[in-house]
C-alpha cells in the first residue's frame, strides 16, 4: 500500500451541539483520564481516510450526493461502553439505535471507497466490519486506569438526543492539527464550503 506518512488525511463527522458537548463536560470531562477530541466531541462517520492524489477536497461529489438522499434524523447517546486494547482503552457513550448511522456510514463507504483509501489496517477493517457508532470520552486509557474510570462514569446517568443534520469534512496536514473545511448538508444538493477553521 505504500507509505502514507506526511499525507493529508480526512474524516467524515457528526458534529455535536454545543448543548450535547456541555453535557457531557459537565458529567465526564472531570474525571481522571478523559480527554475531549481536539475537534469537539464528534460521531466519526467515516475515516480517516487519504484522498487519491487527483481527487480536489472541495469536490466531494460522491459525499454530496449521498446526503442529498438523506433526511435529517434523531440520534440518541447514553450508555458507557469500552474498546479493550493492552494499555491502550478507549471509553466511549454509545449510539442507542444505531441503524441510521450505520446505513449512512455504509452508504458514505461505498461512494467514497472509490476514490480513498483507509489510514491503515485497523481503521479499514473497522470502517468495513467493525463500525460502531459512538462519541468517545476517553482514549489511551492504561489498564489500570479502565476499571476506575468505568465506575465513575458508570454512575452517571447521561442521555441526550439531537438531529442529525449535516456531515462534516475535516482534514488534517501532515503535523498540523484537523481542520474543518466542508459540510454537507441531508436533504439538499448545497455543498457548503467554509473556510477552513481549526476544529477544537
Amino acid at each position: 500500500m505504500g507509505d502514507n506518512h506526511g499525507r493529508t488525511r480526512y474524516v467524515l463527522v457528526v458534529r455535536l451541539p454545543r448543548s450535547v458537548e456541555v453535557l457531557i463536560e459537565d458529567v465526564f470531562l472531570g474525571l481522571a483520564g478523559a480527554t475531549k477530541p481536539t475537534m469537539g466531541y464528534h460521531i466519526t462517520v467515516l475515516g480517516p481516510f487519504y484522498l487519491d492524489e487527483e481527487v480536489d477536497y472541495r469536490f466531494l461529489t460522491p459525499v454530496q450526493q449521498v446526503c442529498v438522499r438523506w433526511q435529517p434524523f434523531e440520534v440518541d447517546i447514553s450508555t458507557v461502553s469500552f474498546f479493550e486494547a493492552p494499555d491502550d482503552n478507549a471509553v466511549y457513550l454509545r449510539v442507542l439505535d444505531d441503524n441510521g448511522m450505520i446505513e449512512l456510514h455504509d452508504d458514505l463507504l461505498s461512494a467514497v471507497g472509490k476514490i480513498s483509501t483507509m489510514q491503515n489496517e485497523r481503521i479499514r477493517e473497522w470502517n468495513e466490519t467493525l463500525y460502531a457508532p459512538h462519541v468517545t470520552l476517553a482514549l489511551k486509557l492504561s489498564d489500570k486506569e479502565l476499571p476506575q474510570f468505568l465506575r465513575t462514569a458508570a454512575s452517571q446517568d447521561l442521555h441526550a438526543s439531537f438531529m442529525v443534520n449535516d456531515i462534516w469534512l475535516c482534514r488534517q496536514e501532515p503535523s498540523a492539527p484537523w481542520q474543518y473545511v466542508a459540510h454537507f448538508p441531508l436533504g439538499t444538493d448545497e455543498e457548503q464550503l467554509v473556510p477552513p477553521t481549526e476544529a477544537g
